[in-house]
């Protein structure tokens, strides 16, 4: 419910601010050019809270604007001190400043009887000399996504990533490129709030609140860049990555044609200079369903991202890689690009394979996410990525690794046991790695704890063909 009083209004912010509108009141009534008062911002929308501002908008008398404005730092003087004071551009007589007491003050000033504001927006009426605020009334709140506005953000996301490749990474300024990531999270954030007009009322700086709870778990789960080759890049393949899927589906869902020839011309550049094959395909499929163009099935593939002790583990994943990548099967993993996961998806890239990275934005200094994928997708949490990996996938296969890679496994195996999927699960079998696993699920099998023989839709192949002829016939 919006504000009715001053006191109503004034009541969530700290008591100094009720003092300061005291005497900003008080120098108002007292001075015959200002006409009109209203306290505007949060204030004036009834969503104030502790940490607003006094924003304020007065109508000065329109023979004496010209006056005023050339003198409202004497006015202020007499209203409160300050240590911080500076007009706003090209609106003058408006201004921002800071007490010494850290309150701050906004006032924005219009002519009176002005056809149209200089500050539209709700307000709340605190001041009326003889009528003046009856020729000075606001704008209402805007409606809904303004689509010129989309396209403008997606441009310029879009020239941005054209700068990328020269002024950050050619150059190796890691320090600018820091500032590239935290450029394109920041359009992201305004393509979110603009897609989700018309907003509630609320103040400019209540950040989160404009966003719905996916938009700031997307936001939020992005990686924050380190000043290095490896934190800007995976950051910025993540926050790009984020950033298109969400401009394709808010400009289609708007109406607003995709900007395609200057998309094309940024991702042949991109791919040129970075070697990013990726990102078209992830603008071309909004990151459902398989590319167009590729394969017509997928698997994931289970494996580990610590440093890699064995040989012939690393030499087991690669194979692998190159044997999907000659069956036009596409990948899926968990989206780093060190131990046998990197050894497994570059060996899938080199073979002119699909691969896509499912990673969470927690695991990135940790799993380093590859930079080079046919696609990256950043979720929340391990839970989302396990999810996430097998909805993309048709099969699942398990290489040599630690505990992620058997709880992704028993994962897979619990939802086929009780029916939730039918799709194949395939043990690779590197020197006989799976061979404990096989004798600890023939001991729940007598003890009856899982069915008798083989857990349903569990294979084993002892090499990557066979691994792929199963996949195959299943």
């Amino acid at each position: 419910m919006l504000p009715t009083t001053a006191a109503e209004a004034m009541r969530p912010l700290p008591a100094g601010y009720r003092a300061l509108f005291g005497r900003l009141l008080r120098a108002g009534r007292a001075d015959d050019r200002i006409r009109a008062m209203w306290l505007s911002g949060s204030l004036g929308r009834g969503v104030a809270d502790a940490g607003s501002d006094l924003d304020v908008v007065l109508a000065v008398a329109a023979d004496s604007f010209d006056e005023f404005a050339a003198s409202w730092r004497d006015w202020l003087g007499r209203v409160t001190p300050t240590v911080l004071a500076r007009e706003l551009p090209g609106m003058p007589g408006s201004w921002y400043s800071l007490t010494p007491s850290c309150l701050r003050l906004d006032v924005v000033t219009e002519r009176a009887g002005a056809a149209h504001p200089t500050a539209p927006g709700r307000r709340l009426l605190v001041l009326d000399k003889d009528g003046a605020a009856a020729h000075s009334t606001a704008q209402p709140d805007g409606a809904g996504p303004d689509p010129g506005r989309l396209l403008e953000i997606t441009e310029e996301f879009l020239r941005q990533q054209a700068i990328f490749p020269a002024a950050v990474v050619a150059r190796a300024d890691w320090l600018l490129g820091v500032v590239g990531v935290q450029a394109v999270q920041q359009l992201l954030y305004e393509l979110y709030v603009e897609a989700n007009r018309p907003l509630p009322p609320m103040g400019v700086k209540q950040w989160s609140a404009k966003l719905t709870a996916e938009q700031r778990r997307i936001l939020a789960g992005l990686p924050g860049p380190t000043a290095s080759r490896d934190g800007v890049l995976p950051a910025m393949r993540a926050a790009a990555t984020a950033f298109r899927r969400a401009a394709t589906q808010i400009l289609d869902h708007a109406g607003v044609p995709w900007p395609a020839q200057l998309d094309r011309a940024v991702l042949r550049y991109q791919e040129s200079e970075l070697g990013w094959t990726g990102a078209r395909g992830s603008v071309a499929a909004g990151g459902e369903g398989p590319l167009r163009g590729g394969p017509g099935i997928r698997v994931a593939v289970f494996c580990g991202s610590s440093p890699i002790r064995r040989p012939d583990y690393a030499a087991a994943a690669a194979e692998v890689g190159r044997c999907l990548a000659r069956a036009g099967i596409g990948l899926v993993y968990g989206g780093a690009s060190v131990g046998l996961m990197g050894v497994l998806a570059n060996a899938a890239l080199d073979g002119g394979g699909e691969v896509i990275g499912v990673i969470p934005g927690s695991l990135f200094p940790a799993e380093v996410p590859h930079s080079g994928l046919s696609r990256l997708e950043v979720v929340g949490s391990m839970h989302e990525r396990k999810a996430r990996m097998a909805e993309l996938a048709d099969g699942f296969v398990a290489l040599p690794g630690g505990l992620g890679t058997l709880d992704e496994l028993f994962e897979v195996l619990t939802w086929r046991q009780l029916g939730l999927h039918a799709k194949p699960i395939v043990l690779l079998d590197v020197a006989g790695f799976w061979d404990r696993l096989e004798g600890l699920l023939d001991a729940l099998a007598q003890d009856g704890l899982v069915p008798a023989g083989s857990v349903p839709g569990l294979l084993r192949a002892d090499c990557p063909e066979e691994l792929v002829r199963l996949l195959r016939a299943s």
